[in-house]
């Protein structure tokens, strides 16, 4: 059994909603974070600790409502940089900025030895032919040349059935289709997650045009802090110690996960709890609450 709420020694409060839905959970956290800084607990000195390693949907969120983040916010994301250089290629094919930035992200970028022999120290899409066509360059490095004459066919054939049908969010999302596949296969597994957080940003505005110049001016504005809040797994927090701490989706299925293992989640679980070292703060979105709950439910819950 998880420590009830005297055991913990701390202030325990148990946030619970009718119904799931991400917005309802950053608005949540948004207001716990906010009210404890109102308390005198810096954001800097908070943790929101998950059970899954994918926080796209809550990065967004909270970028949103403009609560500062640890590792930057979410358009701070090296995924996120790097799917706007591709979607700035598709848009502008002959701007070289552009053309070198989809090259260099997720790389590996042309080598020193290629750009001597190309005589530039910015290619563009007539050295790149030049580059696939002579034997006298490695063939790893040909290999990337041809790569982006196919990435902007596929764009052009993407632009070409978004004009016809005029729906901005899958026009995205086939944009950056080969990206994803990309990083999927190094390993970026995160990929999906923030690359579908593109794709539902994008279904807010009314043109691509517009959507990529929004996404370009986050992205420039990005401003890192070390006095953010900490977004991490409850794996990753082990060890670590914050004056608050958050725990969302504390329900069945979620926290625990379903196992064939109930003693290693129950674990978990109380790992997490024990992060807290003045304010812990768990989330119980619609489902039926976590059964470690028991001991602490019927005096500390807060409906939102």
């Amino acid at each position: 059994m998880i420590p009830t709420r005297d055991s913990l020694g701390i202030p325990v409060k148990i946030y619970k909603s009718p119904r799931e839905s991400t917005d309802r959970t950053v608005h949540t956290l948004t207001h716990i974070v906010r009210e404890w800084e109102r308390k005198g607990i810096d954001p800097g000195q908070v943790a929101i600790l998950t059970r899954s390693s994918d926080h796209a949907d809550l990065k967004r969120g909270l970028t949103h409502y403009d609560v500062p983040l640890a590792a930057g916010s979410f358009f701070a994301s090296e995924i996120i940089t790097g799917a706007l250089s591709h979607l700035q290629l598709a848009l502008f094919p002959t701007d070289p900025r552009s053309l070198e930035g989809a090259m260099g992200f997720p790389g590996p970028p042309l080598g020193m030895m290629t750009r001597s022999l190309l005589g530039c120290d910015r290619v563009s899409w007539d050295e790149l032919a030049w580059l696939i066509s002579d034997g006298q360059f490695a063939r790893r490095e040909r290999e990337k040349a041809l790569r982006m004459f196919r990435r902007h066919a596929h764009y052009q054939v993407t632009l070409r059935k978004h004009r016809v049908q005029g729906r901005i969010g899958e026009s995205v999302r086939g944009l950056l289709a080969p990206l994803r596949d990309t990083l999927l296969s190094e390993g970026w597994f995160q990929a999906v997650g923030e690359i579908e957080e593109l794709v539902s940003l994008s279904g807010e505005f009314d043109t691509l045009v517009s959507f990529v110049d929004y996404l370009r001016g986050e992205v420039e504005r990005v401003r890192y802090t070390e006095e953010g809040v900490t977004l991490s797994t409850i794996h990753k927090s082990k060890g670590m110690e914050y004056q608050g701490v958050i725990i969302p989706g504390w329900i069945e299925g979620r926290i625990p996960v379903d196992s064939d293992d109930p003693q290693t989640e129950q674990n978990l679980a109380y790992v997490g709890l024990t992060r807290a070292r003045d304010r812990l703060a768990l989330t119980v979105p619609g489902g039926p609450p976590n059964p470690f709950l028991r001991g602490m439910w019927e005096t500390s819950v807060v409906h939102v």
